[in-house]
């Protein structure tokens, strides 16, 4: 596959006539096991290749993509690319494409992982199931297994290619009102505790059942890290891309330097970390490299691509997420900095708060102020006098998430790889000293 991808590239350079040309090959084959009411539902299998074009006549930019890579499929695409960049005005910022720069080798491939069969993932399926039907609760999920190559090349000399695997596993348990949540992510499928999904989730089913209402207000909370990791990928897309920084839209625009959140909390951007999901280079094939972006609480940086870098007369990072991406450069590999406490330790030290498992329905309300609200979901427990004494229902917050983190007491020492909506997160679980609840349900 990367002999075919890597072909297709050059294909379409040598087929594309303009000044600057940037090809795009993406390979990947995923293939998904659905469960629910603990019965096996679903198996789909797909494989998708696309090439995508970037060409540029002077500062004439147009990019388009096509799944028909055959050789009349890439002459018509490159045609047709060609065409739109000749009816666009000028993009007067337009820098040109990335010149070649040495890439870092990372192990991001699990051969294992990538040719996961479907008798495989139904046993993978059938052993986070195996709790709850014997336990009388039902489980939905996925097991799902992804392998990709990327291929991008372009005409000022960039040649990069990268293969990488992907391994998901979740599930929600039902039963009588209760609900439970837990799932994982990595690169190879060994690394994921495939019964520990199955037996947390249920555990936390047969918890939150019988939950109680609870008034909107402030309360301590415990946050475990697939609640952490919710918060900190919807502040990533709201903050740390140069596209909102230069904008103004983010809190950190014109706040590099000062302090930000609480003095430990670091929170940096890694591709090329395996205990991430590491990605070498980013959709320009330029190299990634490791951002600092919150260090003790300050305000460091935010990512670049080759666009927003020669606006803010600096270098990209390695963050583009090509050139159809409107929104600008993201961080998609994020860690944030491990503490000494665990979460049993959290809970014994609070007097009043909620422990919360995760957070869905999240959404901006308010970017300059990194303000977010959204609903906990699957696991809300009250804590009182130092431990666990029933469920309450899900609640909506409405919270800045830079107050929030200014307000942390505690960080575990354990931390998890989440996956999100900008890509996989390590985070620690976090004990913040107040966050605002502003609505309650009635489930």
């Amino acid at each position: 596959m990367i002999a075919r991808t890597r072909n297709i590239a050059m294909q379409a350079l040598a087929s594309t006539k303009a000044d600057q040309v940037e090809a795009i090959v993406i390979a990947s084959p995923s293939a998904l096991t659905r469960f629910a009411g603990n019965i096996i539902h679903q198996n789909v299998a797909e494989h998708d290749l696309r090439l995508t074009l970037r060409v540029a006549i002077g500062k004439r930019v147009a990019c388009a993509s096509s799944n028909d890579t055959s050789k009349a499929g890439i002459r018509r695409l490159a045609g047709r690319t060609r065409e739109i960049a000749e009816s666009l005005a000028e993009t007067a910022d337009f820098p040109g494409l990335p010149s070649e720069r040495p890439i870092a080798q990372v192990e991001s491939f699990s051969p294992e992982t990538a040719s996961l069969t479907p008798a495989r993932r139904a046993a993978i399926a059938a052993e986070i199931i195996e709790p709850s039907r014997q336990a009388g609760a039902g489980a939905s999920g996925i097991v799902s297994n992804r392998y990709t190559v990327l291929t991008v090349m372009n005409t000022n000399g960039v040649h990069a290619t990268m293969r990488s695997s992907e391994f998901r596993a979740n599930a929600v348990v039902s039963k009588e009102g209760g609900f439970g949540y837990a799932g994982g992510i990595s690169w190879s499928s060994r690394r994921l505790d495939i019964a520990r999904i199955g037996r947390v989730a249920l555990g936390k089913c047969l918890d939150s059942a019988g939950s109680a209402p609870l008034q909107p207000g402030r309360y301590a909370v415990i946050l475990e890290p697939q609640a952490v990791a919710e918060l900190l990928a919807y502040t990533a897309y709201m903050a740390f891309g140069a596209q909102g920084f230069i904008e103004g839209r983010s809190f950190m625009s014109g706040r590099i330097g000062e302090r930000q959140m609480h003095e430990s909390v670091s929170i940096w951007d890694d591709g090329l970390d395996e205990e991430g999901m590491p990605v070498p280079f980013d959709m320009e094939g330029v190299p990634k490299q490791r951002v600092s972006i919150i260090e003790n609480g300050i305000a460091r940086g935010v990512v670049y691509d080759t666009l927003h870098a020669a606006k803010s007369g600096t270098v990209s990072t390695g963050h583009s997420l090509g050139p159809s991406y409107a929104r600008g450069p993201l961080p998609t590999n994020l860690f944030m900095a491990r503490g000494a406490s665990s979460i049993d330790e959290m809970v014994a030290g609070t007097q009043r708060g909620l422990l919360i498992t995760r957070f869905h329905y999240t959404n901006v309300a308010d970017p300059a102020n990194a303000m977010l609200t959204g609903l906990t979901r699957d696991g809300t427990f009250l804590v009182e006098d130092g431990r666990v004494v029933g469920p309450v229902r899900n609640m909506r917050f409405t919270e800045s998430m830079t107050r929030a983190f200014s307000r942390v007491e505690a960080l575990s020492a354990k931390r998890s790889l989440e996956p999100t909506m900008l890509g996989a997160i390590l985070v620690p679980a976090v004990k913040i000293s107040a966050f605002t609840f502003t609505g309650a349900t009635d489930f």
